[in-house]
């Protein structure tokens, strides 16, 4: 892979890296997308570079567990606005409900386990302020949602011009192209 694409994949890897570090990083918040179709909000949790995997948190008991266990593609969209950079990083996630990666993930969270304790899902109706009756610690309904990375999209938008660069998977790292913007 010649350099600048090698540089390009490595600034991706960086600010993928900077969202878990980082609470302020505009990587932090990606868009989850399913094959709903449906996209949301979530937050980055964990990364793994080498092979590729990015880890999110949710509630077992929402549509998108339901959909990934059908069909278990899914797309994470990342913007940074301040560096107009966009990155999609696709590929198939595995839901860890129950099991040891979501025992290591809960550990010692509690600020996490009441948004997990709810006695209904995620969008169920409730009392005016939305909180909801609380019923256990909220691991039963924690899920790890763990993509493997596919492929990688990035763009780069500038009033100079577009650039934009295609990662796929390969068994030596990452294989890349520049792509029409």
């Amino acid at each position: 892979m010649e350099q600048a694409l090698t540089a390009v994949l490595e600034q991706c890897l960086d600010d993928l890296e900077a969202g878990v570090l980082e609470r302020g990083s505009a990587y932090r918040w990606p868009a989850l997308a399913t094959a709903g179709p449906a996209a949301r909000v979530v937050v980055l949790r964990e990364l793994r570079r080498a092979p590729l995997r990015l880890s999110v948190y949710t509630d077992v008991r929402t549509a998108k567990v339901e959909q990934l266990r059908t069909d278990p593609r899914a797309e994470l969209l990342f913007f940074d606005r301040d560096s107009l950079r966009q990155l999609r990083v696709a590929g198939r996630v595995t839901v860890h409900h129950g099991d040891d990666v979501a025992r290591q993930a809960w550990g010692d969270r509690s600020h996490l386990q009441e948004d997990y304790a709810r006695l209904f899902p995620p969008g169920s109706p409730s009392d005016a302020d939305g909180a909801g009756a609380l019923s256990g610690d909220g691991f039963d309904n924690f899920a790890v949602l763990r993509l493997d990375a596919e492929s990688l999209d990035w763009l780069q938008l500038s009033r100079e011009g577009h650039r934009r660069a295609r990662f796929h998977a390969a068994e030596a790292g990452w294989d890349g192209s520049w792509v029409v913007p």
